[in-house]
């Protein structure tokens, strides 16, 4: 996504830049849930594997 943003700019840019993946950041969405958070925190206490 960084490297579109870039080409976006320029098709000819050398490199991509901090600002480009600033912009990809604030493209994307979170895709992990509330309820898959919750189904792995509960496996965690379940299967007795502590955080890291």
């Amino acid at each position: 996504e960084a490297a579109m943003k870039a080409m976006e700019e320029s098709l000819d840019i050398a490199a991509v830049a901090g600002r480009h993946f600033e912009g990809a950041l604030k493209a994307m969405t979170r895709r992990i849930t509330p309820e898959m958070i919750q189904f792995y925190d509960d496996f965690r206490m379940r299967s007795g594997l502590k955080s890291v």
